[in-house]
């Protein structure tokens, strides 16, 4: 690595904050498990996973938007959230918010939610 000057690399100390605690994932999984349940029969059986982090992404994205001042507890939301979009996606062919394309591209959106 050439160095030029007196110029040091800058030190990289990301701390992991993690999104959700352990009480608030279990919840999501619920979320997640019935929605799946409920949209696995639209796609196909090598996008399953897919689909799973599709609603995964859904439901972090559901969170920045999530309002406690209306009284709703956040799993409601994030289930109603998810639902509403899988729902436009599947039957109106919209794309997912913040993407251009179809759900097997959200790995590379996923990333950035974290950094």
């Amino acid at each position: 690595m050439i160095i030029c000057g007196k110029r040091k690399p800058a030190k990289r100390n990301k701390e992991v904050v993690p999104l959700l605690n352990e009480k608030e994932f279990k919840s999501l999984e619920r979320v997640v498990s019935s929605l799946m349940k409920k949209y696995t029969y639209s796609v196909y059986e090598h996008e399953v996973e897919d689909l799973k982090q599709t609603i995964w992404y859904l439901v972090i994205i559901s969170k920045a938007k999530y309002d406690p001042k209306r009284g709703i507890p956040f799993e409601a939301w994030a289930y109603y959230y998810a639902k509403m979009k899988l729902r436009d996606h599947f039957w109106r062919g919209t794309n997912f918010p913040q993407t251009k394309g179809a759900f097997t591209l959200l790995h590379t959106k996923a990333k950035k939610l974290y950094e």
